[in-house]
């Protein structure tokens, strides 16, 4: 007797439908989502090494003219998201999302302490901040102030007998 297979909800290794659904109770949990954007998601989870907490996912149009937002934008598109990382503080997460060639949108939300990514169409990453009700583009100016230089792990004076001559 062959076992009947069980409907899947997993979209990927650490991903599940339910992580993304709309949260509006209406749409009867409505979901569109773009597997680049699953994609970078898993590169990140790889990157920092910790479990990525989705705080929004998709949201039907209904939902995102609800809370003042267009009907159609980067959530009702099904390429966007907020996290946080478990244990990763959020300007880190900024940073290393930076690095994932997949997200052209990253935002850092100072206030809420979340991390925005999107897989918009764009040929050059869009990085802002957002702190008390303003959004701060990141450009030369001030890109050291929010993505500080990674320090390295092992300097060559931790190592004994190593010189940097």
């Amino acid at each position: 007797m062959k076992k009947q297979r069980r409907h899947s909800n997993k979209i990927s290794m650490h991903f599940a439908k339910r992580d993304f659904v709309c949260k509006c109770g209406k749409c009867e949990n409505a979901l569109k989502i773009s597997l680049g954007l699953i994609g970078g998601l898993e590169m990140l989870r790889f990157l920092s090494r910790n479990r990525i907490n989705i705080i929004r996912g998709y949201m039907c149009p209904d939902a995102a003219e609800k809370i003042g937002s267009i009907k159609r934008n980067y959530y009702t598109m099904g390429i966007a998201a907020d996290i946080t990382v478990d244990n990763v503080d959020p300007r880190e997460v900024f940073r290393i999302a930076a690095e994932i060639p997949e997200f052209r949108g990253i935002g850092l939300n100072l206030d809420a302490q979340f991390v925005h990514v999107d897989t918009r169409k764009a040929q050059d990453p869009q990085l802002w901040v957002e702190q008390h009700h303003t959004t701060i583009p990141i450009d030369a100016s001030n890109r050291d102030i929010y993505l500080p230089p990674r320090a390295p792990l092992i300097t060559s004076d931790a190592l004994p007998g190593v010189s940097e001559d």
